[in-house]
């Protein structure tokens, strides 16, 4: 898979509550054509799915609903999907965001 997403910000987040994660993509590294202009149509953490998503160039800022009783100390993939008409565009990053107290 093409490595597209560069960074995860931040590396770390706290269970229990609504939390922004800020993914920085490389359009570099895009081997199967330019990366869409347009937001992500989905992009999911782990187990948890965006409640929002928003971009500002290659900034995807989505937000994520951590529960109280999320497992601690895992590292979670990163899976972002754009939507190209009749294809689906899927970018992915493995062991990027870890749930803490």
């Amino acid at each position: 898979m093409e490595q597209v997403i560069a960074e995860v910000r931040p590396g770390s987040v706290a269970r229990g509550g609504r939390r922004e994660i800020t993914l920085v993509l490389d359009p570099r590294h895009a081997t199967r054509g330019p990366i869409p202009v347009d937001p992500p149509s989905w992009v999911q953490i782990g187990p948890y799915e965006a409640v929002a998503i928003a971009r500002e160039g290659n900034a995807i800022r989505a937000e994520i609903d951590v529960p109280a009783d999320a497992s601690l100390g895992l590292l979670l993939d990163c899976h972002v999907e754009f939507e190209t008409g009749r294809r689906t565009r899927a970018v992915k990053k493995n062991d990027v965001v870890r749930i803490v107290e």
